[in-house]
């Protein structure tokens, strides 16, 4: 997988770094799968990988001085979905992996590790948090889980820490 970088002015894109990967391994080494700014760097969460239980990886650089780049994590609970700030912090969602639920790591702004900061109840195997937004004072998700009895919800947090179901989707819309 690449990162890819587009110059609106010029018309020109160009790829960021090197890739993940070389080859027809580019896939398993990870792809790309969300991007945020931070703390003055780029941050990429990774799916893929050839890994039993889908490590999640975070890599990170400057990216006009970086000639690579700089592994931050690479034991989050499975791929991951979606990267965002929130209070100053970098939240990053992951999709189950075959022994625990989806998860929502934090990154505080002087911290090192990425604590838990919720778990799908829902179990391993079929689920995922994704889409994380900010919307007015509070960090947003969905929570999606299809393994015979669907959830799909979209929980959310106004400290960061504790988040609960905002909106309970398939039990108030009509799901076809």
């Amino acid at each position: 997988g690449r990162v890819m970088q587009f110059d609106p002015i010029t018309g020109k894109i160009t790829q960021v770094l090197h890739a993940f990967g070389t080859g027809a391994s580019e896939q398993g080494e990870g792809y790309p799968s969300a991007l945020a700014g931070w703390k003055g760097q780029l941050w990429v969460g990774l799916s893929g990988g050839n890994t039993t239980n889908g490590i999640g990886t975070i890599v990170r650089a400057y990216v006009d001085v970086a000639t690579s780049w700089t592994a931050d994590v690479s034991n989050l609970s499975c791929h991951i979905t979606s990267l965002n700030v929130f209070l100053g912090d970098l939240y990053a969602a992951s999709i189950s992996s075959a022994s625990t639920g989806a998860r929502i790591h934090r990154k505080t702004a002087a911290g090192t590790a990425w604590p838990t900061q919720a778990t799908s109840a829902s179990g391993a195997g079929a689920g995922y948090y994704a889409s994380l937004y900010v919307y007015g004072s509070a960090l947003y998700a969905v929570e999606y889980f299809n393994n015979g009895t669907d959830v799909v919800h979209i929980v959310r947090s106004t400290d960061g820490a504790t988040f609960a179901t905002d909106y309970d989707v398939d039990a108030n819309v009509a799901m076809n």
